[in-house]
């Protein structure tokens, strides 16, 4: 990872308004590549960053983006839903790990204390369901660095939450593009009633960056009413459904605006007329003319 080389145990000498710009440019950083954005930060400012710092902010900048890792057998997500003290959970293996955000790597594993896993065991059927579906769902339909995490939750009134978060990411340097697929699920149930309303957050970040740099982000909100849910294995389906149709509806708007953007967004920036403001005459004898009149200049 280019990360590992950014270890920094040196002296910390940015000001405090080189800080705030380093780690504005740190939270936009285009998936996969922070490393080579945190490489140009350090060659501005002249100094490497303090280590405790730079943890810090890339903390922020993997929960934000949702990186998952490797924890042991299986796949976690550095997200807000998984945070707590000392670490974050992996409720499918009943797991806390601990992350190098700077080499992006689990540093150590644990069991979770029935004190971290919370009040569960209404919400755990549910749960589990709908993490058995969708691991079906991102192997048909999602490549790269891909994981999915379901987190439950029971709540005093008897009802319970079930939190989804999915996340795919991918990068090729070779073909000088990055991009990731990320969505956050909530919906709150009570056993035994047919229906209940999920609510998500679909978000995409594309980086091309071939003799530029062009970066596009787009999210989208989605609710849907579920129906069918009084069983878990009813639930699960409900949930992955609604998650599959919420991705379904970025995807298709994506290529719409792909088939729109040579007719609408490109023409609009390309000039009617050149700066002579006449236009280009394509008869090959007038150009044939001029070149042989500015030659001829050229030899008197």
């Amino acid at each position: 990872s280019s990360w590992v080389a950014l270890r920094a145990p040196v002296m910390a000498g940015c000001s405090e308004q080189q800080l705030r710009v380093v780690r504005h440019f740190i939270l936009s950083a285009p998936p996969l590549e922070v490393g080579e954005v945190l490489k140009d930060c350090e060659k501005i400012v002249g100094a490497p960053f303090e280590a405790e710092w730079l943890q810090t902010v890339l903390a922020e900048h993997t929960e934000q983006g949702l990186y998952a890792v490797d924890v042991e057998d299986a796949k976690g997500i550095i997200c807000p839903q998984a945070k707590m003290e000392g670490g974050y959970l992996l409720p499918s293996t009943d797991t806390v790990f601990q992350v190098d955000h700077v080499e992006q790597k689990v540093t150590s594993t644990r069991p979770a204390t029935e004190e971290e896993m919370g009040a569960r065991s209404r919400s755990e059927p549910y749960r589990s369901e709908v993490q058995k579906v969708l691991k079906t769902y991102l192997g048909e339909h999602f490549l790269g660095q891909n994981a999915c995490c379901t987190y439950g939750t029971d709540n005093e009134d008897g009802s319970i939450t079930i939190d989804v978060v999915v996340t795919a990411m991918d990068h090729s340097v070779r073909n000088f593009w990055s991009g990731s697929w990320a969505s956050q699920w909530k919906t709150t149930l009570t056993p035994g009633a047919a229906t209940c309303e999920i609510k998500g957050d679909v978000r995409l970040g594309m980086h091309y960056y071939e003799d530029g740099n062009v970066q596009l982000r787009h999210s989208k909100q989605h609710s849907q009413q579920l129906e069918g849910v009084d069983t878990e294995a009813g639930f699960g389906k409900a949930v992955v459904a609604a998650i599959r149709a919420g991705d379904g509806k970025v995807h298709t708007a994506m290529e719409q605006l792909y088939q729109r953007m040579g007719d609408e967004p490109l023409k609009a920036m390309r000039r009617v007329l050149p700066v002579s403001k006449e236009k280009f005459d394509w008869t090959p004898a007038r150009h044939l003319v001029a070149i042989q009149l500015a030659a001829g200049a050229q030899k008197s």
